[in-house]
C-alpha cells in the first residue's frame, strides 16, 4: 500500500449488464492488518450504487504511459462496458472487472459504507492484489 499513488486510481463494479467504472478522487490505506483501503465516492456516482448493492470493488492503480486510460475513465461521454473498450480487462476472483495492464489491481470486498453528504466513504478489506513489474505510477 505504500506505492499508491492518488488521483489516478479506478473503482470497477459488475454485476450482469451494469458495468460502473469511474475515476476515484482518492484511495488511501486504512490498515495493513488486516489490509484495508479507504475508497471516497460521490453518491450520485453509478458505481456508488453498485458498490453498495454488491459489496466489492475493484481499483487498478495506473502506470505512468497510461494517461489514456485515466482520462478515457474520466470523460462523460463513455459509460458502462464502453470505457473499457481498447483495454484488456480481467474478471477478479468477486466478479470485478479488472484492467490487464495495471500497475496494481486490488480487489476488495466492503466492510462499512459510511455516508456523509455528497460522498460515501467506502472501508473496503483487500481480497486480492495483482502486481505489475513496471514502477512508475500515473500522477496529474
Amino acid at each position: 500500500m505504500s506505492s499508491f499513488v492518488h488521483g489516478c486510481e479506478k473503482p470497477d463494479k459488475d454485476r450482469g449488464a451494469a458495468l460502473g467504472p469511474r475515476k476515484l478522487q482518492r484511495v488511501t490505506s486504512l490498515s495493513v492488518d488486516p489490509p484495508q483501503l479507504l475508497v471516497n465516492i460521490n453518491r450520485q456516482a453509478s458505481s456508488f450504487s453498485l458498490i453498495a448493492r454488491h459489496r466489492t470493488f475493484g481499483a487498478n492503480i495506473l502506470g505512468a504511459d497510461q494517461r489514456d486510460i485515466a482520462e478515457r475513465f474520466s470523460n462523460g461521454r463513455f459509460k458502462g462496458k464502453e470505457r473499457f473498450d481498447g483495454f484488456s480487462w480481467t474478471r477478479g476472483a468477486t466478479g470485478v472487472p479488472l484492467l490487464g495492464e495495471a500497475l496494481a489491481a486490488l480487489e476488495c470486498e466492503v466492510d462499512e459504507i459510511i455516508e456523509r453528504y455528497s460522498h460515501g466513504i467506502v472501508v473496503g478489506r483487500l481480497v486480492d492484489v495483482g502486481l505489475s513489474q513496471r514502477l512508475s505510477g500515473l500522477a496529474y
